[in-house]
Parts: structure tokens; C-alpha cells; sequence
């Protein structure tokens, strides 16, 4: 996993942060010089005040990535799945790759967001993710999504 840090400045405490592939920091340090600042020690106004905006992608990639989810889904919506035993491969694959794009849009909640679009059930979404990750549609690695096994959601030849 590779790492990068960020700083900021929030009043008299400095923020470091140290992101892993996620889209949240994995460390969180805060320090400050100030004498009166840490005898308040650090509060919850402070910990508001501190941005976790994913430093290495661009509003445009994340807008980008949005603009595909809402493609994504009107295709996935004609591939409705409400009677029984419609669960297909084309529409797992059109899962997998809508849950990919979520996580892209910095969703914290993708598959709640892609039930939710889909007026379905939290937990049918995540039964057929389930599905698709034994059948190796779906393949989750250490911060790397792939579909079909070949493509990288995080490489440039998704964004075809």
C-alpha cells in the first residue's frame, strides 16, 4: 500500500494526515506548539474544522467518475433483476462496475447508494456483490478494485 501525507493548518494545531489507498486518512496527527491551545487539548470544534478530502483525486475525477455512475445505472436499471433467478452475469458485471464507480464518487456508503438508485434492498446489493466476487467478476484487493479480473477501476483504461 502506498502512502502519502498531507498538512493543514487549523488554528494553532497542525494536522498531518497519512493516506493509504482508501478514500480516508489511516493516521490522523495532531500537534501545536501553543501552550494555551493544549491545555484545552484537542476538541470537537478542531476535529469539524479538519478536511479529509482524498488528496490525490481531482474534483474533476470524482465528477467524472459521478457523470459514469448515472451511465452506469440507467444501463443497470434495463437489466432489471425483480423476479427470481434474473441474476445474470451481464448484470453483475454491471453491478461490480456501478460499485467500482461509487467508490471513485468518494461514497462512503456505495452499495446503501446503489440500493438506494435502484430501490432495492441494502442487502440484496450486497448478496449479489457477493455473488459476483465468488463467481471472480468482482476481484477486491488491497485499495484495488477489478472487474472481469482485467480491468483496474484505478487505471486509465476504464475511462473508456
Amino acid at each position: 500500500m502506498e502512502r502519502t501525507e498531507t498538512t493543514q493548518q487549523v488554528g494553532p494545531w497542525t494536522v498531518r494526515a497519512v493516506w493509504g489507498d482508501g478514500p480516508f486518512p489511516v493516521e490522523l496527527h495532531i500537534t501545536t506548539d501553543d501552550q494555551e491551545a493544549e491545555q484545552r487539548g484537542i476538541t470537537s470544534t478542531l476535529l469539524r474544522d479538519v478536511k479529509l478530502s482524498r488528496s490525490g483525486r481531482t474534483s474533476q475525477e470524482t465528477e467524472a467518475a459521478r457523470s459514469q455512475f448515472s451511465r452506469r445505472l440507467r444501463e443497470l436499471r434495463g437489466l432489471d433483476t425483480s423476479g427470481r433467478g434474473a441474476v445474470t452475469e451481464d448484470y453483475l458485471r454491471k453491478l461490480a462496475q456501478l460499485y467500482g464507480l461509487a467508490l471513485k464518487t468518494r461514497s462512503t456508503t456505495p452499495v446503501k447508494d446503489i440500493a438506494d438508485a435502484l430501490g432495492r434492498n441494502p442487502g440484496t446489493i450486497k448478496n449479489h456483490l457477493t455473488k459476483a466476487r465468488k463467481l471472480g467478476i468482482l476481484e477486491e484487493e488491497t485499495g484495488v478494485i477489478r472487474i472481469g479480473l482485467r480491468v483496474a477501476l484505478d487505471s486509465e483504461q476504464y475511462n473508456q
